[in-house]
């Protein structure tokens, strides 16, 4: 589509943070208090696709997870306390020598979070990735891409970005760029998160198009959101009959994901 641009020409992708073992360095609220870590000594991460149920993320919401028994704390201490010392004794000595990450690091119990993620893409999806904005300094694991923007992308054209991966013509993208995995999951690497293209509106108007949409995905329903991406984004490009060309790209959609995820219950019934 000849107003759609890569998502290399935006930003640039990167995998989210490496702990080397999740189960000790990403805490929930009541872990993190039962152990007595400060909060000078955690960050605010986003471990799972889970906690992004938007199209934004805050580390409000990242916070009220955490009560709420979440791991979105992740471990990232200046220097060794008593407190972050008893945590890391979780893992024996014997064990830190076999875990590659550990070696990578010094010391080896310092996590390179990276900088902070402009947006987080969720790369292992049942429909399409989605793009998510964060609303403040924020980090990710490597269960989810990390992005960030090249300078000079405004506001609005990170909503549009956002928006195009919600449209009908996102997921067809999608679709034929992403692979499938075991359970008819869609997967990204790196390399096809790159080659994604989005259409940047030339209309304003998007941030609000996308606060609509956070609306809908939060309430589980994701049609509305897509609605809502299609709405503001096609009829410029489509003109009259755009939602004529939308149902078909729409059923083209469903249908490609109908072989996806018949396939792998054949390959499951072996």
């Amino acid at each position: 589509m000849a107003a759609s641009h890569e998502m290399t020409e935006l930003g640039e992708f990167s995998i989210g943070a490496v702990t080397g073992r999740n189960s000790v360095f990403l805490l929930s609220e009541q872990e993190r208090v039962a152990f007595g870590i400060q909060k000078r000594d955690v960050r605010s991460v986003v471990s799972r696709a889970k906690h992004i149920r938007g199209t934004t993320i805050s580390t409000t919401e990242l916070r009220q997870l955490a009560n709420a028994g979440e791991k979105t704390w992740v471990l990232y201490p200046a220097k060794l306390s008593p407190s972050v010392e008893a945590r890391l004794s979780m893992i024996p000595k014997p064990e830190r020598s076999k875990v590659v990450w550990f070696s990578k690091r010094s010391p080896w119990w310092k996590v390179d979070l990276g900088n902070p993620c402009d947006a987080i893409f969720t790369y292992m999806n049942h429909r399409g990735p989605r793009l998510v904005l964060t609303k403040s300094r924020i980090f990710c694991t490597n269960t989810l891409h990390r992005f960030s923007f090249h300078k000079g992308i405004a506001e609005e054209q990170r909503a549009s970005a956002a928006l195009s991966l919600l449209s009908s013509f996102g997921q067809l993208m999608a679709e034929e760029l992403g692979r499938a995995y075991g359970g008819g999951v869609l997967k990204f690497e790196l390399s096809d998160a790159r080659k994604l293209p989005v259409i940047l509106s030339t209309k304003s108007g998007a941030s609000g198009a996308l606060a609509e949409a956070d609306v809908a995905l939060r309430a589980g329903d994701y049609e509305l959101a897509t609605q809502i991406a299609d709405q503001f984004l096609m009829p410029p490009i489509l003109g009259r009959s755009w939602k004529k060309s939308i149902a078909g790209i729409q059923s083209e959609v469903k249908r490609r994901r109908m072989i996806r995820h018949s396939s792998s219950k054949r390959a499951n019934n072996g």
